[in-house]
C-alpha cells in the first residue's frame, strides 16, 4: 500500500474527505453550522485545492472551536451534560482527509495481508496494530461477500462511502456476537464463564492531547522502522497532526451556566483542586467530541496504550489452558474467563495502564469493583438523596446498595441456565427492520410495523445486549417513517396512541431530544395531513406544547437544564419540515412559532445556537416578528459574531424588504444587504417553498414569486455596481450569486438579469477563441443549455428567455456566444425540415440576423458544419417527432462513436468536449441517418464524415481526473456517455465531483436510455475510476481482490482498445439489426439484468 506524504495525497482523496465530512457534519454532529457548509460549497473545488495547497507547504492551521453542552441521559435522577465542540466545516474536511490517507496503516485489517507478497514481511507485520477486538469507530470498510463462506468480509477503506466509520449496528453485532461465542465456547468445556466490566470515566474530556501526539509519533516511527514511509514523511506527518490538534476552545456562553452546579462537580471530574482554569481552557487540551477524527485517534491511543500492552501482559502471564478474551467498544471494555480470578487480576492490570494515560475507570461501572472506590462514590451520590426521603425509602435504597454491592465485588458468573449476555436477537431485529421498505407493505403490514416499532418503546430488554436509550432512538425514526406513511396513505393513526407512548417515553428519557423532535414532527404531519376535520385541537396541542419549551422555574431541573437544545433542535425541525407545510396553514404556524419564541425567554436568555436557530427558522419560515436579539453580546467571539452577525443581517433583509415589496416602497438605502448574504439569502429562501408531493413541484405563493422578481432587482444592481472589480475571486462571486437565485425558478429570470452575462466573462470580448474550463463558466454554460431545454419543452414558461435572445445585439461575450450559435444551428436544421414557428418551434432569433454566416443574402444549409452537440441536443428534446428527429439508434450512436474516437485520437487537446469541437453539415447528417442500416453494415461501411467546428469561437473542455492510467480510455466514455445523453454541457457529467462519486449500473442505465449490457459494461468499467483509485493506492498483486469489479471484461489496455472493442461492437451487433424493412429497421439490444443487479 501506498504511504502519501503529507504533500503527496492525491486532489482525489481530498474529495472523498469532503464527501465523509459533509456527511458528519450534517448527520452525526450535534450542532451544524449550515451557514459556513453553504460559504465552503459555494466555491467548494477552490477551497478543497487550497487545503491541498496547505498541507502540502505544511501551513494548516485550525480555527478554534466553540464548546457547548448537550443533554446526557440521567444519572440516578440526576441531568448530565456533555461537553461538545463545534469546528468549521474546512477543518471537518482536514481531518477526514488526513483519517483517509493514513487510516490503512492505523485503523489496520489483518485481512489485507493476502494481498501483499510473503517476502514483504514487515510490511505485512505493520498490519498487526490495531487489535480486531476493538470493534467501535472502526473506519468503514468494504464489505466483499466471500462466495465460498458464505459470509462478508471486510477489506479495503470505503473511500466513496458517505460515512468515515462502521455503522453503530455493525460495531454492537461484532461485539455481542463475539461475546456470546466465546461464552458459549467456554461453556462447552466447564460449568461457569466469568465476566468483568469497566467503563472509563469521561473518557473523551480527560484524554489528553499530549498522548495522541505521543502514541500517533510512536507509531509513525514504528513505520519508518519497518521501511514503510521515509523519516522525512514520518516528519511531514507528525507536524501537520501537531498543526491540527492546535487549537483552542472557547465558551461564549460560559457566563450563563457559571452558576449551575452540574458545570462545578463536572470540572471536579476533569482536574484536580488546584488547577484554577475554566472549564473551557481545561477542555482545550483534551480530545474533543463532534470532531470528526476523535474516535479514530481515540482508538489509536487504547490500541498501544491499553489493548497491545493487555495483550503483552495475557502472553506473559496467562497459561494457555486458560481462556480468556478482551473486547473493547470505545471506552467500554468487557472480559471474559474460564478463571474466576484472572478476571480480577486483569481488571488491575487494566486499570494501571488506564492511569498511564492520564484516564480513571469510573468505580461504580466496574466489575468487580473495588470495595473502597464502591463505598466512597455510591455514598458520595446517594446521602444527599436519602435525606430527602422518608425513613421506608431510605431502607429500601440502602438494602439496594448493599445487593448491588454483593453482586459486583466480585465478577459475573454465567452458567448454562443464565441467558448469555451478547444475544444479538434484537440487534439483529433491528438491522432486519431498517432493511424494510415500507413503500412495498400492505396496509395491514404497516399497521403490524407500527404496533411492533411502539411496543419497542416501552419493552424491556437486556441491556447487556442493546441500551435502552439506543433501542429508543432506533424505535423512535422508525415509528416517525411509519406514521407518515400511514398518514400519507389516510389510514387512521389514532388507535396506535402514539402521542400517548411518546410522552411516557419523553418522562423516562427527558434527555432523548429525538423523542420532543418526533413528537413535534408527528403533530405537523398530522395537521398538514388533517383528514378529520382535527387540525384546530392539533394546532392547539401544538402551540402548547411549544410554549411548555420554556421550561420555567416550576419545571424539572433536569427538564430545565437540556432546555436550550430542545428548543434549537425544534426549530431546525419545523425549518426543515415548512415545505411540507401548505399555504393554506402557513400563516397560523407563523403565529404559534412566534408567541411560543415570544414565551421561551422571559425568565432564561438564548443560548448562542438558539439565537441561530431562532433567525434560521424565522428567515425559512419568513417570520417578521422580530426577536431583536442583542448580538453584540458575543463580539467577544469572532466566529459566532459573525455567523450571527450573517443570519441576521439576512433576516432583516428579507422581513424589510417582504414589508416594503408589500408598502410598495423599497428603499435602497435602508434595505442593503452584502454579496454573500444575498447568496445565502436564496439557500433559505429555497428551503421555505412549498414542495406538493402529489404534484411533484414547488409551489409557490404570490408573496413568493413578487419577492424573487424585486430580489433580482437587487442581485442586478449589486452585479453591475462590482462589476469593475476585475479581480477572479468577485468574478466567481457574481456567477455564482446569480446561479444560486436563477436556479430557484428560470421562469423569473427578467431580461436584465439575462444581460449580465458581459460581466461574467473574464476577457468581456470573444475576439479569440475562449478557453471554458473554469468551473463557475462550465455551471453557468450547463445552466444555459438547461434553460433551452425548458424552452424546447415550454416556450410560453420562458418568456423573458425569448425576448432577451431575440434582441441580443450581438455575441458580445462567450455566453451570447454559446446561445446564438446553438439558435443559429437550431434553425439550420429546422429550415433543412421545412419547420417554421407554425409547425414548429418557434426559435428566438432569425437565420438572417447572421450576415457574416450567410452567402451573398442567402442561406446556404451546408456552409456551415454543426456541432454534433446541436445535433442531438435537437433530436433529443425538439418537440417534433418526424422520423428524422427520433433519437439515435444504439447502432447508429457508436457509428458516430467510431469515428469521433479517430478525431479524438489525432487531437492534441484530449480533454476537449468533442460533441462541440467536431461535426456534420446539414447534407451529411440527412446521409447519416437515411442511410446507416443500408450503406453502414457490413464489412466495408461507409466512412462517416466528422467535419472541425471552425466557426466555434469557444473551446470547451473537460476536467481532467487524478488517478487514471488510460485517460484516453475516460475521456472517450466520457464522449459516448454525452452522445448517448444527448448532452454534453450537462454540469453534472463535467464538474469535478463526478469523477469521485461511484455510480451505479442502474444510474447509468437511467441517463443513457438504457443501453445494451455491453456499451453499460464499457461506461461502467471507464468512468468509475475508483478500481484504478485502489490500484493505485493498495498496489495489489492479484487485482481480482480489487472491489468494483469490471461489469465485462474489455481485451487489452492499449491506447486503442477503444477503436478494438467498437469495431467488434458492430460487427456484432449486426445480428440484432430486423432487416425485414430496410427503410425502418428494428432494432433489438441486449440487456443482462442479472448480472447488472449482481454489481
Amino acid at each position: 500500500m501506498k504511504f502519501y506524504q503529507p504533500s503527496e495525497i492525491p486532489l482525489s482523496v481530498f474529495y472523498f474527505g469532503y464527501k465523509k465530512a459533509k456527511h458528519f457534519y450534517e448527520k452525526e454532529v450535534s450542532f451544524c453550522d449550515s451557514i459556513d457548509l453553504l460559504n465552503f460549497e459555494r466555491d467548494l473545488d477552490n477551497n478543497i485545492k487550497k487545503i491541498k495547497d496547505e498541507f502540502k507547504r505544511n501551513k494548516y492551521k485550525m480555527q478554534d472551536g466553540i464548546l457547548y453542552w448537550y443533554p446526557k441521559s440521567l444519572d440516578q435522577g440526576r441531568a448530565r451534560m456533555r461537553p461538545k465542540v463545534l469546528f468549521s466545516f474546512k477543518d471537518q474536511v482536514a481531518w477526514a482527509t488526513f483519517m483517509l490517507a493514513i487510516g490503512e496503516w492505523f485503523d489496520t485489517n489483518t485481512d489485507l495481508k493476502i494481498n501483499y507478497s510473503l517476502d514483504k514481511r514487515d510490511e505485512r507485520e505493520t498490519l498487526n496494530w490495531m487489535v480486531p477486538w476493538s470493534f467501535n469507530n472502526r473506519l468503514k470498510r468494504i464489505h466483499k461477500f466471500d462466495d465460498l463462506e458464505k459470509v462478508y468480509n471486510r477489506t479495503f477503506i470505503h473511500l466513496n462511502g458517505s460515512s468515515i466509520y462502521e455503522s453503530f449496528q455493525w460495531g454492537l453485532r461484532q461485539r455481542n456476537n463475539t461475546m456470546k461465542e466465546t461464552i458459549e465456547r467456554i461453556l462447552e468445556k466447564q460449568t461457569e464463564v466469568y465476566l468483568g466490566e469497566a467503563d472509563i470515566r469521561e473518557f473523551y474530556p480527560t484524554l489528553e492531547r499530549k498522548y495522541i501526539i505521543e502514541t500517533m509519533s510512536n507509531r509513525f516511527e514504528q513505520l519508518e522502522t519497518r521501511g514503510v514511509i521515509k523519516e522525512k514523511a514520518a516528519t511531514e506527518w507528525v507536524s501537520l497532526l501537531e498543526s491540527l490538534l492546535n487549537f483552542t476552545l472557547h465558551d461564549p456562553d460560559s457566563s450563563l451556566v457559571a452558576h449551575e452546579s452540574f458545570f462545578a462537580e463536572y470540572r471536579e471530574k476533569l482536574t484536580n483542586e488546584e488547577d484554577n482554569r475554566e472549564i473551557h481552557e481545561i477542555l482545550s487540551g483534551r480530545l474533543p467530541l463532534d470532531l470528526i477524527s476523535s474516535g479514530f485517534l481515540a482508538n489509536c491511543v487504547l490500541t498501544e496504550g491499553l489493548d497491545l500492552k493487555i495483550e503483552a501482559w495475557l502472553r506473559e502471564n496467562v497459561s494457555e489452558e486458560i481462556e480468556v478474551k478482551l473486547i473493547r467498544y470505545t471506552d467500554d471494555i468487557t472480559i471474559i474467563s474460564s478463571d474466576k480470578k484472572l478476571v480480577s487480576k486483569i481488571i488491575t492490570e487494566l486499570e494501571k495502564l488506564v492511569q498511564d494515560l492520564g484516564l480513571a475507570f469510573a468505580p461504580e461501572k466496574m466489575v468487580p469493583m473495588k470495595k473502597e472506590e464502591y463505598l466512597e462514590d455510591v455514598y458520595k451520590k446517594v446521602l444527599p438523596i436519602l435525606d430527602n426521603q422518608d425513613e421506608d425509602k431510605r431502607l429500601n435504597i440502602l438494602k439496594e446498595i448493599e445487593k448491588v454491592k454483593i453482586e459486583n465485588l466480585s465478577p459475573k458468573t454465567i452458567t448454562q441456565n443464565d441467558n448469555i449476555p451478547g444475544s444479538t436477537t434484537m440487534i439483529e431485529k433491528m438491522s432486519q427492520i431498517s432493511d424494510m421498505e415500507l413503500k412495498t407493505m400492505s396496509n395491514s403490514e404497516v399497521e403490524a410495523f407500527l404496533y411492533e416499532m411502539l411496543s419497542l418503546l416501552e419493552l424491556n430488554v437486556d441491556e447487556s445486549e442493546v441500551k435502552d436509550e439506543t433501542k429508543v432512538t432506533f424505535a423512535s425514526w422508525r415509528i416517525n417513517k411509519g406514521l407518515k406513511e400511514a398518514i400519507f396513505r389516510n389510514m387512521e393513526i389514532e388507535h396506535f396512541y402514539p402521542f400517548k407512548k411518546f410522552k411516557r417515553a419523553l418522562l423516562k428519557f427527558p434527555h432523548k431530544i429525538v423523542l420532543y423532535e418526533l413528537y413535534i414532527l408527528l403533530l405537523i404531519e398530522k395537521i398538514t395531513h388533517d383528514k378529520n376535520n382535527s387540525s384546530i385541537r392539533d394546532l392547539d396541542e401544538l402551540e402548547r406544547i411549544l410554549k411548555e419549551f420554556s421550561f420555567t422555574t416550576k419545571d424539572k431541573y433536569e427538564v430545565k437544564i437540556y432546555g436550550p437544545f430542545i428548543r434549537s433542535k425544534i426549530l431546525f425541525l419545523i425549518s426543515r419540515e415548512w415545505r411540507s407545510i401548505s399555504q393554506s396553514y402557513r400563516e397560523k404556524f407563523r403565529r404559534i412559532i412566534s408567541a411560543s419564541v415570544q414565551s421561551w425567554y422571559d425568565e432564561t436568555p438564548g443560548f448562542w445556537f438558539e439565537r441561530y436557530a431562532v433567525y434560521w427558522c424565522y428567515v425559512v419560515c419568513n417570520i417578521h416578528m422580530d426577536p431583536k436579539f442583542n448580538i453584540s453580546l458575543y463580539n467577544h467571539n469572532k466566529k459566532i459574531q459573525s455567523t450571527l452577525s450573517s443570519l441576521k443581517g439576512i433576516y432583516d433583509f428579507r422581513k424589510n424588504f417582504s414589508k416594503s415589496i408589500l408598502l410598495n416602497n423599497v428603499d435602497e438605502e435602508k434595505i442593503s444587504v452584502e454579496n454573500t448574504d444575498l447568496y445565502l439569502m436564496s439557500k433559505l429562501y429555497y428551503k421555505g417553498v412549498e414542495y406538493s408531493r402529489n404534484k411533484k413541484r414547488l409551489i409557490f405563493s404570490e408573496d413568493e414569486l413578487l419577492f424573487v422578481k424585486k430580489v433580482w432587482d437587487k442581485v442586478i444592481k449589486f452585479i453591475i455596481a462590482t462589476s469593475q472589480n476585475p479581480s477572479r475571486n468577485l468574478r466567481v462571486q457574481n456567477i455564482e450569486l446569480w446561479l444560486s437565485w436563477a436556479k430557484i425558478n428560470p421562469k423569473l429570470i427578467p431580461i436584465k438579469a439575462y444581460k449580465l452575462f458581459e460581466f461574467f466573462d473574464e476577457k468581456n470580448k470573444v475576439g479569440s477563441k475562449k478557453r471554458v474550463e473554469s468551473n463557475q463558466e462550465i455551471e453557468l454554460i450547463s445552466f444555459i443549455n438547461e434553460i433551452i431545454i425548458l424552452y424546447f419543452q415550454k416556450p410560453t414558461s420562458m418568456k423573458n428567455f425569448y425576448s432577451w435572445v431575440k434582441d441580443i445585439p450581438e455575441a458580445s461575450n462567450l455566453f451570447n456566444q454559446f446561445i446564438l450559435d446553438r439558435f443559429y444551428n437550431f434553425g439550420l436544421l429546422q429550415m433543412s425540415l421545412g419547420i417554421n414557428g407554425n409547425v414548429g418551434l418557434k426559435l428566438p432569433i432569425k437565420l438572417s440576423k447572421f450576415p457574416q454566416k450567410v452567402n451573398k443574402n442567402e442561406i446556404n444549409l451546408n456552409s456551415t458544419v454543426i456541432p454534433l452537440h446541436d445535433f442531438l441536443f435537437y433530436i433529443n428534446h425538439s418537440p417534433n417527432y418526424t422520423n428524422e428527429l427520433m433519437p439515435l439508434t444504439e447502432y447508429e450512436a457508436m457509428v458516430v462513436f467510431k469515428h469521433l474516437i479517430i478525431k479524438i485520437k489525432d487531437s492534441k487537446n484530449k480533454n476537449n468536449v468533442f460533441l462541440m469541437s467536431y461535426g456534420l453539415t446539414i447534407d451529411q447528417w440527412w446521409e447519416f441517418r437515411e442511410s446507416s442500416y443500408k450503406e453502414f453494415i457490413g464489412n466495408n461501411p461507409k466512412k462517416l464524415i466528422l467535419n472541425k467546428v471552425t466557426n466555434n469561437e469557444i473551446e470547451f473542455y473537460y476536467n481532467k481526473p487524478t488517478f487514471v492510467k488510460n485517460i484516453n480510455e475516460y475521456l472517450n466514455s466520457l464522449n459516448l456517455f454525452s452522445l448517448l445523453t444527448g448532452n454534453s454541457m450537462k454540469y453534472a457529467i463535467v464538474k469535478p465531483l463526478f469523477f469521485y462519486n461511484w455510480k451505479d449500473a442502474q444510474k447509468f442505465l437511467s441517463d443513457t436510455s438504457f443501453p445494451s449490457t455491453s456499451i453499460l459494461s464499457l461506461l461502467v468499467n471507464s468512468l468509475n475510476i475508483h478500481r484504478e483509485i485502489y490500484e493505485e493506492i493498495y498496489n495489489i498483486v492479484d487485482n481480482s481482490l480489487l472491489p468494483y469489479r469490471r461489469l465485462l471484461p474489455q481485451k487489452g489496455n492499449s491506447p486503442n482498445s477503444n477503436e478494438n472493442w467498437i469495431k467488434e461492437y458492430l460487427e456484432n451487433s449486426i445480428e440484432y439489426i430486423n432487416e425485414d424493412n430496410i427503410d425502418n429497421p428494428l432494432e433489438m439490444i441486449r440487456i443482462d439484468v442479472d448480472m447488472i443487479t449482481k454489481r
